[in-house]
This record gives C-alpha cells, sequence and structure tokens, in this order.
C-alpha cells in the first residue's frame, strides 16, 4: 500500500476510527496532479487508544507518507498530541470547527466534482460520504453533520478522506533540476 497523504479521525465507543490513506497520481509535469486514488479506508469500533496510535505510527513509518491530518478534538487530543511530539512535521493536528468542516467538504465536493478522487469499491466510505449534510440551526448558521449509524458511525471514513486531502486545492512547489 503505497500512500501519500493520511488522515484519521480517531474514536472510542460510540463512532468509528477511521483511517483513510490517498496516493497522488502525477500527470507529465512536477507540478501536474492528474487525481487521487484512496488505498486505503479502515473504520473500526472500540480500537483501544494505545491500538490506534500503534495503526497511526505504523503509516507514520513509511517513507512515501508525507503528512497525516489527524482529528485533535476532544479524544482525539492526547493521540493526536503525542503522534506530533514523535513524528514532528509528518503530522498535523486539526481540531474541527464548522468553519473548517465547512473548507473540507467544499474541498472534498470539488475534487469529487471534477474527478480527482478515485474510491475504493467499499460501501462503508461511500455512504459515508452520502451521509454528510448541510444543516440550518436554530440559530441560522449552517453546520455540516450526519446521523450516527451503526454502519458507518458519524461518517466518520468521510470525514478522514476530507482531512487527507485537505490541503490538496494548494498548489504544489514546482523546480527545475540544473
Amino acid at each position: 500500500m503505497n500512500v501519500h497523504l493520511v488522515g484519521v479521525d480517531f474514536a472510542r465507543k460510540y463512532d468509528l476510527t477511521a483511517i483513510v490513506g490517498a496516493r497522488r497520481i502525477m500527470g507529465g509535469s512536477v507540478a501536474d496532479i492528474k487525481h487521487y486514488e484512496v488505498r486505503l479506508a479502515q473504520a473500526k469500533r472500540n480500537v483501544p487508544f494505545e491500538a490506534q496510535l500503534e495503526s497511526v505510527r505504523s503509516l507514520l513509518k513509511r517513507q512515501e507518507v508525507e503528512v497525516a491530518r489527524l482529528d485533535a478534538g476532544g479524544l482525539g487530543m492526547p493521540l493526536a498530541e503525542q503522534l506530533v511530539k514523535e513524528h514532528g512535521a509528518k503530522v498535523r493536528a486539526v481540531t474541527f470547527t464548522n468553519d473548517l468542516k465547512q473548507a473540507l467538504m467544499t474541498n472534498l465536493k470539488r475534487l469529487l466534482e471534477q474527478g480527482k478522487v478515485r474510491l475504493p469499491n467499499d460501501a462503508r466510505l461511500v455512504n459515508s460520504l452520502h451521509a454528510i449534510r448541510l444543516k440550518q440551526t436554530e440559530s441560522a448558521h449552517f453546520v455540516f453533520d450526519s446521523p450516527r449509524d451503526e454502519e458507518i458511525g458519524h461518517a466518520d471514513l468521510a470525514w478522514a478522506l476530507a482531512l487527507a486531502l485537505s490541503d490538496t486545492n494548494k498548489a504544489r512547489p514546482s523546480f527545475k533540476v540544473f
């Protein structure tokens, strides 16, 4: 499994711990990204925290993994903190806010609509993506949310995918070899 980008949504009892890894498929030039291929989509319930850490550590040890974006809110905070301490700049701790969720889902939707994401034949991942909804709150704010479900948790695979691909709208640096 050759992945460059990893997203992790930590959980323990009610939701799923989701880990998604994507591989960047390049086009003709250094800065030309053809598409992203999802090569890893794992979701498990009731995984002890130490086992969650070990799963992410094993991915971070791989040379081809460039960055892992981890849910650092709530239960994920101590796990993300530990992994940042161990792996430095390779790990980005992310705290979900409504603004961030909007940016993540907007970017993911754009990539999917442009045909830039190749998904595996994974019903839980697809169902997780379809479960995300934009809802208006009583205070007239809009939030992305999903119902909790036995199969897909709280759309955890969708959020892990959105984390993995969250910086893909930024231009990659190009360089010339002399």
